[in-house]
This record gives structure tokens, sequence and C-alpha cells, in this order.
């Protein structure tokens, strides 16, 4: 009964490592899903086009505007490997940067300067939150030049009421929960007060 038991024993521990090895090299021959950040090589890319291709990240500020961090970085497999790197990541909207002592928000691809310091606090901005970067290939966009005017795309905001929202297109997206605005790498001492506008 014992050796029936061992063999069993035996038996499972072969097919489960059987299941394991097949699911392995099953999700080798798969690139991850779009989104997902990956190292190939050293390099850091995001899978994209439904599976089909890789972007190229070539700035940390570029890879933290799209609310990515390098902690969510996995080893790519050959799948991943394989697929054509077919562009180089742009900015994502609302991240602020520093150049040359000026400060600049991006949206659209476009860099748009602070007229002073003061419509920059009065916006709610925080200068703890600026990354230095290289921008002289980012076109010039309108001078943010009033405290009063709506916040960028890009931007979380919290109104009054405690409601947090995600500034996208012109429009505001309603956060459903907290577990939603960490998942953007956001904490809540980060999110900017709305205002009327």
């Amino acid at each position: 009964m014992q050796k029936f038991i061992t063999f069993i024993f035996i038996l499972f521990g072969l097919s489960t490592a059987f299941v394991l090895s097949s699911q392995k090299a099953q999700a080798a021959s798969i690139p991850h899903p779009d989104g997902t950040l990956i190292v190939d090589n050293g390099a850091i890319f995001i899978i994209t086009n439904q599976r089909t291709a890789k972007v190229a990240v070539d700035s940390p500020a570029k890879l933290f505007s799209h609310h990515y961090s390098f902690g969510q970085a996995v080893a790519s497999n050959t799948a991943d490997q394989a697929l054509p790197t077919n562009s180089t990541l742009g900015w994502g909207d609302g991240i602020l940067l520093e150049e040359n002592s000026t400060i600049y928000q991006i949206e659209n691809q476009q860099k748009k300067g602070f007229a002073s310091a003061e419509v920059f606090l009065g916006l709610g901005y925080k200068f703890e939150n600026v990354f230095s970067a290289n921008l002289v290939d980012v076109p010039f966009a309108k001078l943010i030049d009033n405290s009063d005017q709506a916040h960028s795309n890009g931007i979380f905001v919290i109104d009054q009421e405690g409601r947090v929202w995600y500034l996208e297109q012109g429009q505001r997206r309603p956060v459903p929960n907290p577990q939603t605005l960490f998942s953007y790498n956001l904490t809540f001492d980060q999110l900017i007060p709305a205002n009327q506008a």
C-alpha cells in the first residue's frame, strides 16, 4: 500500500512539473500584454499594438510621465525580444519638467511654460514634483499665465468633497477608488486641488 501511495505521489509530481513546464513554455512563446514594462538586454520597453511591437523608453522622466515606475518592469521573454521596436516613448500629459531654470508642463507633446512662480503655486503644483529633463526637441505651446485656468490634461485633481478626478481630453474622469489611484503610482498628497475652472 505504501509503495502504491509513493507511486501516486511521484506520478502527481511528474504531471505537475509537466504542466508547469508547459505553461512556462507557452508563456515564453506569447508576448506580455499591452502596457507591460519589460527589461530586454538592459533596456526598458513597453509592449504595445496588441502585442505586435514594443516602444523604447529613452528617459526616466518620460517613463514617470506615463505613471510607470521601474519597479513594475518584468524580465522579457523570447516572444517579447522578437518584437520590433516601432518608436520611442513620447511624453505623457501633465508632467512638470525643469530645463534651464524654467518649469514647463507637457501637454500634447508640447511644453507650456509658467509665467511666474505665483501662477505655478496658485494652480496647486509643488516644486518637489518637478523632474529635470532635456526638452530641446519639444516644441513650445501657449504660456500658462493664469492660476484660475483649468488644469492641463494628465492631472489628477481632488475637489472639495474629496472626489478624485483625472483630466483627459478636456474632460474629468472619476477615479473610483484608492486602488485605482495607487495603480498610477500616485499618493493622495500628490493630488492637485481642483479649482472652479
